[in-house]
């Protein structure tokens, strides 16, 4: 019985925390893999949040910090920017092979499209 409370209540505190982290401005993704027995570790690349990338001059490496964004989708973001010229705005992102909805939404605080001219 008191083996559940304390249970219970390091469940309490963890959730506590992790609303707390979620609740401020830096953006840390967590992941629970029950399936491997990793549990909970962080997911999200190095990021500095207030910096948005601006996806009209990053280069690879600057667009694999954003969050779900790997070599290949990156490439294509690339590939895309000099089939468009430029990004005219962040949401032509979603033209972008690989970039859905929740992708899209999930860097949207991330990004922005200057204008380069």
């Amino acid at each position: 019985m008191a083996r559940d409370r304390r249970y219970i209540a390091y469940l309490f505190i963890a959730l506590l925390l992790l609303g707390f982290f979620s609740a401020r401005s830096t953006v840390v993704s967590f992941s629970w893999n029950i399936a491997e027995g990793k549990g909970l570790d962080a997911a999200a690349p190095d990021f500095i949040p207030g910096l948005p990338v601006d996806i009209n001059s990053a280069g690879l490496d600057d667009l694999k910090t954003l969050p779900r964004i790997g070599d290949a989708i990156a490439e294509r973001i690339l590939l895309k920017r000099r089939e468009l010229g430029r990004f005219r705005s962040k949401e032509e992102l979603l033209l972008v092979k690989g970039i859905g909805e929740k992708t899209f939404n999930e860097i949207s605080p991330f990004v922005k499209a200057e204008d380069a001219r």
